[in-house]
């Protein structure tokens, strides 16, 4: 063990100056801290403050890291989150108020300072270990936080403490992808006993949503895991999962999140949609004829869409809220960040592209149960999966001072 870790310390700082080598350390350790005040403490005050210095911190140290020692690249991922925030602003005059949603903008470079980092797949496969391990911490404080009621399991939905329950659920989710693509196609099993925790975590904050897209991101693993090759192991093996799944909905522990499930397809189904137990498929419908009226500027972000809804309640659907707030091209630009990534990666090698994909599925299903776009860590994971589909791509330009390169060099665009 000993001898391991000497001689991962030796080719991690083999090449390097020590001031290198101190930012590259202090940038994994803020960005672990990042991760897990991001997923534990993002809710909470005085503790989302300190996620924001995190993000300050982190975003510096990436920023320094890559103008001395290796390149800021200025790509179409940058140009994708410009003009994004810039219909923000643009719907906002147009709709007659001055309106920048700092929120969107804090992210949007946040994830593209982020970006820079992820690129680079040395650093991307520590920065995502570090990733599993903060998700680990995770699990074992929100296990610790509310360990009686855990132990009681009454079917009350668990973990309002941590925020929205429905965000909570998609945190544990985005750390089930990884630890499904770290122990069933990286072959790292002990990765699948966390992700057996975080699918019962998920189930345990009552979010039905999130449940559900644990379910598709397996049948994906199984399928990436099996190839082509072997379709119809994968076609029984997700058979098998749908049934285990079901069996597990109707586990006496679980009666309250079955019958939510149950009267969610029962509102579905129902003709009377507005007196219905989940007027969801209501607030959409309304979402889209509120959004028509307005296709190609929304409504300028000031007002919410529960303001103008019969119900009060937000669209509970990522791509309405964009829509209403900023119109239609703002919807498009986000599925841009979701299917660019995934689509660049689908004729390309490596098990990361299988990540990828899962993540891709992730954040693009959330989007019809969940607003989504101002997620904190949807952010981190959009740098991510661009990171890997951009990996030594082509850029419009690059910052670099890096083995004394002058400022800038042109190079071809390759999208």
């Amino acid at each position: 063990m000993k001898a391991m870790l000497k001689n991962l310390y030796c080719t991690f700082t083999f090449g390097k100056s020590k001031l290198q080598v101190t930012i590259e350390v202090a940038i994994f350790v803020s960005m672990f801290f990042l991760f897990f005040v991001t997923a534990a403490l993002n809710y909470i005050y005085p503790w989302n403050l300190i996620n924001t210095v995190l993000y300050v911190i982190a975003g510096v140290l990436i920023l320094v890291w890559a103008f001395l020692y290796k390149k800021i690249v200025v790509d179409y991922f940058f140009i994708l989150l410009v003009v994004f925030n810039v219909i923000i602003f643009a719907s906002s005059l147009i709709n007659g108020v001055v309106y920048f949603d700092t929120t969107v903008f804090f992210l949007s470079a946040t994830c593209f300072i982020f970006y820079q980092i992820f690129r680079h797949k040395e650093y991307r496969d520590i920065l995502l270990h570090i990733f599993g391990l903060a998700g680990a911490c995770f699990l074992f404080y929100f296990i610790a936080y509310y360990f009686d009621d855990i132990l009681l399991l009454n079917g009350e939905r668990i973990g309002s403490d941590f925020g929205d329950l429905n965000v909570v659920g998609y945190v544990f989710l985005y750390f089930f992808c990884y630890y499904i693509y770290a122990g069933l196609l990286k072959r790292r099993l002990w990765n699948l006993l966390f992700a057996l925790i975080a699918f019962i975590l998920i189930s345990i904050t009552g979010s039905r949503s999130a449940l559900l897209i644990s379910l598709f991101i397996v049948i994906l693993a199984i399928f990436l895991f099996f190839g082509r090759e072997k379709l119809k192991w994968s076609l029984l093996i997700s058979v098998v999962a749908i049934l285990c799944f079901v069996c597990i909905l109707f586990l006496p522990p679980f009666e309250n999140i079955r019958e939510r499930f149950l009267n969610s397809f029962a509102a579905i189904f129902s003709l009377d949609i507005v007196s219905s137990y989940e007027p969801r498929l209501f607030l959409f419908l309304e979402g889209i004829e509120f959004s028509l009226k307005r296709p190609f500027f929304g409504y300028g972000g000031v007002f919410s869409f529960g303001n103008y809804s019969f119900s009060g309640h937000f669209a509970h659907d990522n791509i309405i809220e964009l829509w209403f707030n900023y119109g239609f091209l703002e919807v498009v630009i986000f599925q841009l960040f979701i299917f660019v990534p995934a689509l660049k990666v689908l004729s390309k090698k490596g098990l990361e592209r299988k990540l990828l994909l899962m993540f891709a599925m992730a954040i693009f299903l959330i989007q019809f149960f969940y607003s989504n776009y101002t997620i904190k860590i949807d952010y981190i994971i959009l740098a991510c999966m661009m990171g890997i589909a951009n990996e030594n791509d082509g850029q419009i330009f690059a910052i670099s001072f890096a083995n004394n390169i002058p400022f800038y060099k042109k190079e071809s665009v390759q999208i």
